[in-house]
């Protein structure tokens, strides 16, 4: 982990401050309080944490209602130094798990998407229905189980972050490393 929260505000540990891209953040904010720069930070954390309340949200449009929620009205978009910092993110905390939720997310987001746009009713040019009923009927069942999987993956993977990522001295462990 490389933020926290604390008083409903993402802020960075000491240590994360000492990597290159989030330093680059956090000094070319020559401000006092840091505003900007915990404006961008939060923005990287709702970004790419699954802690993230927008991770609820489809892939596509999460970041336009992020930006949106953290920097208002303003035409902020991220730079060359808030995408490089993303990507380092992403690099440092995320393990096997948490990219495979990642990737169960997106199909999750996908099949929603399907589900949103089958028509029931509509046919082909020979008259015979599109989509099968009873294929719909059956799809939904097996949601079930799918969504059983994934909760079941959300908590293995909140026990890799609890477990895994903060050791004595203040380390992280490898993904590679046992919990």
């Amino acid at each position: 982990m490389l933020f926290e929260i604390i008083n409903s505000q993402i802020v960075p540990f000491a240590e994360t401050l000492a990597i290159k891209e989030f330093k680059e953040i956090w000094d070319r904010d020559s401000s006092e309080n840091k505003d900007m720069a915990f404006r961008e930070l939060s923005y990287i954390f709702h970004s790419c944490d699954l802690r993230s309340a927008y991770r609820s949200f489809p892939e596509n449009g999460r970041d336009s209602t992020i930006i949106i929620d953290i920097f208002g009205k303003d035409k902020w978009e991220p730079d060359k130094k808030v995408e490089g910092a993303k990507k380092r993110y992403n690099q440092l905390n995320k393990g096997r798990l948490s990219l495979l939720l990642e990737d169960a997310y997106s199909a999750v987001d996908m099949l929603r998407e399907y589900f949103t746009s089958i028509n029931l009713v509509e046919k082909d040019k020979f008259g015979k229905l599109v989509y099968s009923a009873k294929d719909f009927m059956s799809n939904i069942k097996m949601l079930s189980d799918a969504i059983k999987s994934i909760k079941s993956l959300e908590k293995e993977v909140d026990k890799e972050n609890v477990e895994g990522n903060r050791i004595r001295g203040g380390g992280e462990k490898h993904m590679d490393e046992d919990p």
